[in-house]
This record gives C-alpha cells, sequence and structure tokens, in this order.
C-alpha cells in the first residue's frame, strides 16, 4: 500500500498500518466464515458425544442381559427403565435423542431371558 495523496505520494506506508489495515479487512470479510465453522465443529462434538453416549448405552444394556441369568429379573428391569425414563411422563433426552435418530425402538433391547 502506498500513499495516494500529500508530499510522500507514491511512497509505501509502514509496516504497522499495512498489518492494521489487513488485519481488519480479514476480520470483517471472514468474520462470519469462521463463526460458522465454529459451530459446525461444536455441533459435530455434541454428535459424537450422543454418539459415544448411545455405545455406553448399548453396551450397558448388552451387559444386563449377558448378567440376566444371575440377576433377579427385577433389577434388571428396574435398571432399564433407569436408562431410559426419568419418571412415569417424562423420558430423558437419550431417549428422545434415540427417538429423533429414528433408531427403532426394537433395536434398542435385546430379547433378555427370565430367571
Amino acid at each position: 500500500m502506498r500513499y495516494s495523496k500529500g508530499s510522500q505520494k507514491g511512497r509505501i506506508l509502514s509496516l504497522y498500518l499495512q498489518n492494521i489495515a489487513l488485519s481488519n479487512i480479514e476480520d470483517t470479510l471472514y468474520k462470519d466464515l469462521h463463526q460458522k465453522v465454529q459451530e459446525l465443529d461444536h455441533k459435530n462434538k455434541q454428535l459424537i458425544h450422543l454418539k459415544d453416549q448411545k455405545k455406553h448405552y448399548i453396551s450397558t444394556i448388552h451387559l444386563l442381559v449377558q448378567r440376566s441369568i444371575t440377576i433377579s429379573l427385577v433389577v434388571f428391569k428396574n435398571y432399564v427403565k433407569s436408562l431410559f425414563k426419568e419418571n412415569k411422563k417424562q423420558y430423558s433426552a437419550n431417549t428422545v435423542w434415540m427417538f429423533l435418530i429414528r433408531e427403532p425402538p426394537k433395536t434398542w433391547l435385546l430379547p433378555y431371558r427370565t430367571a
């Protein structure tokens, strides 16, 4: 960048002023894009976290099914209910998430043996 008017016309502006102008231009031009990238990263981390939670629930249920021979049926049912329902009228956030990703409920629980 050069001076356009005055006694120093044609001479190069100081590096300090050039850096300030360049950073100002970059901030205004790419601000929206940078914010969108940050939002997408945040949403991606949330999805990864929820998928990991789902895997953990599934593995916990598989473990309960394997142990269902040694534990009573009442204990098994209570633990499964605690995973999915907070009370009689309100579902937990993870249950709603499983519903929203359109996974059929039949695959949430495997058939278990009665003791």
